[in-house]
């Protein structure tokens, strides 16, 4: 993450942040979903990122768990938008804790850094 320069972290509780290593806990799958993708953890492959209500949470794979990929091109980032409730993203406080944002504000991020398309951490695995 371009703010906390670590990565999403799907905790054994269900909860998410943005304090994550390269760890199994912080090391995704994207499976595509036609024009949207899902990201489920590698090892853990029924733990997937959901937006679900109004919270960045833990899901099993369905409707909450597809998320829209939007390109920066301008500053190489990307940000994540649920698919199932458009206008909420994934967002990430400076102190590593989880905000769905409505809308984008100055000083939060939404964002992960990218070098080409879509690129969470080290370790990412494409499906």
């Amino acid at each position: 993450l371009k703010l906390t320069e670590k990565n999403l972290r799907i905790h054994q509780n269900g909860s998410i942040d943005g304090r994550g290593g390269n760890g199994e806990w912080a090391t995704f799958t994207v499976h595509s979903r036609g024009h949207y993708v899902a990201l489920a953890l590698a090892n853990h492959p029924n733990k997937f990122l959901a937006i679900k209500n109004n919270t960045l949470t833990q899901g099993s794979g369905g409707k909450f768990c597809t998320l829209i990929v939007k390109q920066h091109p301008s500053d190489g980032t990307v940000s994540l938008e649920s698919a199932e409730h458009r206008t909420q993203h994934v967002g990430i406080l400076p102190n590593g804790e989880p905000k769905v944002l409505t809308r984008l504000e100055p000083g939060i991020t939404a964002s992960s850094t990218s070098t080409s398309g879509l690129q969470w951490c080290d370790k990412l695995l494409l499906q």
